[in-house]
């Protein structure tokens, strides 16, 4: 798969690589205001060290690109009490539809993979939302 993906336009062509997704994926996040973090499939935080550090924040994502579009997999946990279809859906949904946004195409799957709750540790699960999207 590629690693980025490239529209052609009249004035040139347009590149949108993985961290313009990682991007979209962390914006995403933050409007939970601390009740959701992106984590890695093994539950290691993504913490603001590795945002300040500017390490690359896509390690934490799996993005891959097509000639239809872009596949995305986010690993989350989620804090004690939070509701996990609410979020999963409205994450699942936003960020859908602000990569349709800024790329103009269809996202082809996007997966929210809750690896764990935070309580005062990691509780540890797998739970997998899933939706295909520009499927006729």
């Amino acid at each position: 798969m590629a690693e980025s993906y490239t529209i052609k336009t009249e004035q040139g062509n347009i590149v949108i690589t993985k961290k313009v997704i990682t991007r979209i994926i962390i914006d995403a996040v933050e409007q939970f205001e601390g009740k959701v973090f992106i984590t890695n499939q093994n539950g290691k935080l993504f913490g603001a060290f590795s945002r300040l550090g500017g390490l690359d924040e896509t390690s934490n994502t799996e993005i891959s690109f097509s000639d239809k579009g872009v596949d995305i997999r986010v690993f989350i946990v989620v804090r004690f009490g939070t509701s996990i279809g609410m979020v999963t859906t409205q994450l699942m949904d936003d960020i859908q539809s602000k990569v349709q946004r800024a790329m103009g195409v269809e996202t082809n799957s996007l997966s929210v993979v809750l690896v764990g709750t935070i309580s005062r540790t990691i509780a540890m699960k797998y739970l997998e939302g899933r939706k295909k999207y520009g499927l006729k």
